[in-house]
């Protein structure tokens, strides 16, 4: 009995201190986290943390990229957009001076177009009035593309305008141009007292285009010197015939003959002295203005602003 107390006993303590061994290793095999809930609890919150971290950098580091990446584009697309506007503004600038050229070009064809296009035909004579028989001195201009019977004639003012057939079975007088673009004429005024015009015409059988009206009446006056030379400082004597149909401010007028003729304003400007006719049909005027050497003329004027009537030149030596 007690022998087998002994063997109970001896199997019964390494038990026991076996037992009371186990958990102790149990425990010492754990890990250390197992061992310590809210520091692994911690420990795993800054991993996740740092893994959020690192994805939001990353993210943010995506979004500066496709941020950069798009203001990259935006500002490549500006640039095109600049360039291309420019492109068009310097081929906008061209096509306008191109334009501006043509328009210029245009404009002067235009012009040139026109300018021959609006030609415009004259007839001229040296006065108003004539006595019958007198010379008439006829100048004109006219086209290059008048027929070769081209013409100029005298033709009283009542036959009507515009047929040339009409105004040849009615000329007093006539004369071909000869293809000439301008030129003078020598005519005489019609015998009869009326009003006549000088008519231009394209051809024989064509149509009037230029004309010129003047007057025939009674002796036109007349003016006369004692002498053609003169002394300086000299008295002139002028002696005069004037119409009745004269003006009352018709005058004679004494100035340097290179003075115009046919312009009465310019004689009048130009005048050294000069006298009215007052309604006279004749008389004598003296001048006795200082002349220095050279030559001048006397000059006889239907109104101040009639026509010059007739005129003699004299020398101051």
């Amino acid at each position: 009995m007690r022998l087998f107390l002994r063997l109970v006993s001896l199997l019964f303590i390494p038990a026991i201190i076996l037992g009371g061994i186990r958990p102790v290793v149990a425990e010492v095999g754990r890990p250390a986290s197992a061992r310590n809930v809210p520091e692994f609890m911690a420990y795993k919150r800054k991993k996740v943390e740092e893994g959020e971290e690192q994805e939001k950098t990353q993210s943010s580091k995506e979004t500066k990229k496709q941020e950069s990446s798009q203001k990259s584009d935006v500002k490549t697309k500006k640039e095109k957009a600049v360039k291309q506007v420019k492109t068009s503004k310097k081929i906008s600038t061209k096509k306008k001076v191109s334009n501006k050229k043509k328009s210029i070009k245009s404009k002067k064809a235009l012009h040139k177009n026109t300018k021959k296009s609006t030609f415009i035909p004259k007839v001229y004579i040296d006065k108003v009035r004539y006595s019958p028989g007198e010379k008439i001195k006829v100048s004109f201009r006219a086209s290059k593309d008048y027929g070769e019977n081209a013409w100029i004639g005298i033709v009283p003012t009542n036959i009507e305008h515009g047929s040339a057939e009409e105004n040849d079975l009615n000329a007093i007088s006539y004369q071909y141009m000869d293809k000439q673009t301008k030129g003078n004429m020598n005519f005489s005024a019609p015998t009869k007292y009326g009003v006549y015009d000088v008519r231009m015409h394209d051809n024989e059988f064509g149509k009037e285009v230029a004309h010129v009206t003047f007057e025939v009446k009674e002796s036109s006056g007349s003016i006369e010197l004692n002498k053609t030379k003169y002394k300086t400082g000299e008295a002139i004597k002028v002696k005069f015939t004037a119409p009745t149909w004269f003006a009352k401010d018709a005058w004679v007028g004494l100035m340097r003959s290179s003075v115009p003729h046919n312009n009465t304003k310019l004689s009048e400007k130009h005048d050294l002295e000069k006298y009215t006719i007052d309604n006279r049909i004749n008389g004598v005027m003296v001048f006795t203005v200082y002349l220095y050497n050279g030559e001048y003329d006397i000059r006889m004027f239907d109104g101040k602003d009639g026509s010059e009537i007739t005129s003699v030149t004299f020398t101051v030596e």
